[in-house]
């Protein structure tokens, strides 16, 4: 069986956050919206589009990072041209 590694979480804003983590040499975003019953998963477009200019900045330069640290992974969950 397969196990995540390298699991990170960001907070992005109070309601919003973005989660790592490299699986098979894959490196993985996912995101994540909080609400009154907990914590949901929601995709990124969806993000980007309720984020102020400053936190898209935010968002923008964690995940260049993780890009750089992690570029021997191929990237999933981040949409790239």
């Amino acid at each position: 069986m397969l196990s995540r590694q390298n699991s990170q979480k960001y907070k992005i804003s109070e309601k919003y956050s973005v989660g790592f983590y490299t699986l098979a040499g894959y490196a993985v975003f996912r995101y994540y919206e909080k609400r009154e019953c907990g914590e949901w998963e929601i995709g990124r477009d969806s993000m980007l589009g309720r984020l102020s200019e400053g936190q898209l900045k935010k968002l923008f330069k964690i995940e260049a990072e993780i890009k750089e640290k992690y570029k021997k992974y191929q990237v999933y969950g981040l949409w790239e041209k």
